[in-house]
C-alpha cells in the first residue's frame, strides 16, 4: 500500500517494526549510521610511509612557493603590474624642464663576449669609476655574481605574500659596506646594465622595477635610485616620489647623444648639492619604501572610516 494512504501513526509503527533504531517518540526518526568514509588525505597517509608523505608535502609547498615567486631576470609586464598593484602604486613619467647644458660624456664600448662576462664587468666598472664623481665615502660594487642578493619575500601582513629572486649588476653603497661585503642592506643606487643590442631586443623595465622594489624593501628607510642603462644612448631612472598628489614610481628616460651626460649629472647629484630646480621633477624629493607603505596603510584606514566620522570632524581632510 502506498505510504500516502496510511495514517501517520500506522506509518511510524510500521517503520519501527522494520528498523529497531526508531526511537519510541512521535515524529523523531534516526537513520542508520552511514559507513565511515575518511578524507582522501587520511587514506593516503594510511597507505604511504611517513617519510614519503613528508616528501610529498615538502614538494607541494615548494611548488606553491615557486608559483608566487618572481624571477627578476624573467620579469614581464604582468609580474611588474602585480608588484605595483601590491604596493598601490602607479608608474608616472616626469619631465626635466630645466635641464642644464652639459658637456659631452663618452659611452662604454662593450666587448664581444657575453654581456656578463668578466671582461665586460671589469670594463664597465672601470668606465663608471672614471665617469662618475663618487666621493671617497662611497664606492661602486660589482654584485652580479651574487645571484640571490635581491631575493626577498614581502611581508605577508602587508598584502598577499610574494617572493622575488635575483640580483642586479652594480650597486653604489658606503665604502665600509662594500669593503666588508655587506651591500645587501645598504644599497643606495643600483644599476642594471644591458648591451645596446640586448636593450633593443626586449623591454627590461619590468626587471629593473622589480629590482628597485626588492632593493627598496631591503633598504626600507633609504630613497633608492635605480638605473637601467646600456652605458651609451639609453638610460632610464626610477625612484619613489609624490607626483600629482599621489605616491608613485617616477621614471625619466634619457636617450640620444646627450643621454650619458644627463645620466652622469643625475648620478653625481646624489652626492653633491645640486640645485633641485635643475633636476627632473620630484627627483630632489625622493621617498623611501617606508613612506610608500605608510601611505598605503593610511589609505586603507581611510577607506574603513565611516562617512559619519568625517562629517563629525570638520578639520579632517575629505
Amino acid at each position: 500500500m502506498p505510504w500516502g494512504d496510511k495514517k501517520l501513526e500506522e506509518l511510524i509503527e510500521e517503520l519501527g517494526s522494520r528498523n529497531p533504531r526508531v526511537i519510541d517518540h512521535p515524529l523523531i526518526l534516526v537513520a542508520p549510521a552511514p559507513p565511515q568514509n575518511p578524507a582522501n588525505g587520511d587514506v593516503i597517509q594510511q597507505q604511504l610511509p611517513p617519510d614519503t608523505v613528508a616528501l610529498l608535502v615538502e614538494m607541494a609547498e615548494d611548488y606553491s612557493k615557486k608559483r608566487r615567486t618572481i624571477v627578476l631576470s624573467n620579469a614581464t609586464q604582468g609580474t611588474k603590474n602585480d608588484l605595483m598593484d601590491m604596493l598601490g602604486l602607479e608608474e608616472k613619467g616626469v619631465s626635466w624642464p630645466n635641464k642644464p647644458s652639459l658637456p659631452q660624456c663618452s659611452g662604454f664600448e662593450w666587448f664581444h663576449s657575453q654581456e656578463d662576462s668578466k671582461e665586460n664587468r671589469k670594463g664597465h666598472m672601470g668606465h663608471l669609476g672614471k665617469m662618475l664623481r663618487i666621493p671617497q665615502t662611497h664606492q661602486l660594487a660589482d654584485v652580479q655574481p651574487d645571484k640571490g642578493l635581491l631575493s626577498v619575500e614581502f611581508h605577508p601582513t602587508v598584502t598577499e605574500s610574494r617572493r622575488v629572486s635575483g640580483t642586479m649588476d652594480v650597486a653604489i653603497a658606503r665604502t665600509q659596506h662594500v669593503s666588508n661585503q655587506a651591500v645587501r642592506n645598504n644599497i643606495e643606487t643600483l644599476l642594471e646594465l644591458k648591451e645596446p643590442r640586448n636593450m633593443q631586443g626586449a623591454d627590461h623595465c619590468p626587471e629593473t622595477i622589480g629590482e628597485h622594489i626588492a632593493a627598496s624593501y631591503l633598504n626600507i628607510n633609504h630613497a633608492v635610485v635605480s638605473v637601467l642603462a646600456d652605458l651609451n644612448m639609453k638610460w632610464t631612472f626610477f625612484w619613489f616620489a609624490i607626483c600629482d598628489a599621489e605616491m608613485s614610481l617616477c621614471k625619466v628616460f634619457l636617450q640620444g647623444n646627450d643621454a650619458a651626460a644627463g645620466a652622469k649629472y643625475l648620478l653625481d647629484s646624489l652626492y653633491d648639492k645640486s640645485d633641485g630646480r635643475a633636476l627632473p621633477d620630484t627627483f630632489a624629493k625622493r621617498q623611501s619604501l617606508q613612506a610608500v607603505l605608510d601611505g598605503l596603510v593610511q589609505r586603507k584606514r581611510a577607506r574603513t572610516v565611516p562617512d559619519g566620522d568625517n562629517e563629525q570632524n570638520p578639520d579632517q581632510d575629505s
